[in-house]
């Protein structure tokens, strides 16, 4: 399954119609995001760097988004937040 939110332009013609691919490219533009998707999981992954600097810190989750009629409900079932894991390998490093 092809994920229409990250897929490359290429990826995108390969899968849908020259229009549909266009049309998903614009709205991504547009939006952001392409919000007609039928993915109910997504994998999330920011990473922040300090300019100048080697500090970085990166957090990988994955979401489900669930339906309801009130709207949508996001569901975190995964969540790793290195920077614990990065001060450990200072410390190991450092000593």
């Amino acid at each position: 399954m092809v994920n229409p939110n990250t897929a490359s332009p290429e990826v995108l013609s390969i899968i849908f119609s020259e229009s549909q691919a266009k049309s998903i490219m614009k709205e991504r533009e547009k939006k952001g995001f392409y919000d007609n998707t039928t993915s109910d999981y997504f994998r999330i992954r920011s990473t922040g760097d300090v300019e100048g600097s080697p500090t970085s810190h990166t957090i990988n989750t994955v979401v489900q988004k669930i339906s309801e009629k009130e709207g949508p409900i996001i569901l975190t079932h995964y969540w790793n937040d290195n920077s614990l894991e990065n001060l450990h390998k200072r410390e190991l490093t450092d000593n």
